[in-house]
């Protein structure tokens, strides 16, 4: 997503936008930098303990950044798209929990509402038919993520009834073993005493 995220820089320019040096400074001077922290923060134990909420500030950031951008250049096209593709990542592809998904998704949303119609006032059918696009997106992204989620879930849960399930059949041939073993001995002792008895 780093990657990514600063290769739009590049777009930025050709583009041409009135804004480059405030993109520019989003994208190399917040969001990046943001990334790489939680990147290297992978490799620390700590990460796991707060890999959600890292990932979490990570989706607003990058949703913000992006509605700033729609915010200062709502002609421009290609960051309707990159918001889409901020709301794809951050409900099927970064592993977030779906109230978290949710919540970060909702904050993005409601920040292009609220920022567009400060700073750009209304934006007539235009803006009704973005926001009806995001409104979808968001729903369709609630539901995957609820989706990925649930099963993610249950798949943990059916393993751990498997590996329990497999440790209760394994005492249970282990107590069968014993069983079989000590008939098996008894059987023998009793035909030993039996033989010397005919003799």
């Amino acid at each position: 997503f780093t990657i990514v995220y600063g290769l739009f820089g590049v777009v930025d320019q050709i583009l041409g936008v009135d804004h480059l040096r405030m993109f520019l400074w989003i994208r190399f001077g917040v969001v990046i930098p943001l990334f790489l922290i939680i990147l290297a923060l992978t490799f620390n134990k700590v990460f796991f303990q707060w890999n959600q909420w890292l990932v979490f500030i990570a989706f607003i950031v990058a949703g913000v950044g992006i509605d700033i951008m729609l915010i200062l250049e709502p002609a421009n096209l290609t960051y309707y798209a990159g918001l889409f593709m901020i709301f794809f990542s951050g409900f099927f592809v970064i592993r977030l929990d779906f109230y978290l998904s949710v919540i970060a998704g909702g904050i993005v949303f409601l920040t292009f509402i609220v920022g567009n119609l400060l700073v750009n006032g209304w934006l007539g059918i235009h803006f009704v038919s973005v926001l009806s696009f995001y409104l979808v997106s968001l729903c369709i992204g609630a539901m995957g993520s609820y989706y990925i989620d649930y099963h993610t879930r249950r798949n943990f849960l059916l393993n751990r009834q498997v590996i329990k399930d497999n440790e209760e059949l394994v005492h249970q041939v282990k107590a069968q073993v014993v069983e079989i073993t000590q008939a098996q001995n008894a059987t023998i002792l009793a035909l030993a005493k039996l033989a010397e008895s005919r003799d």
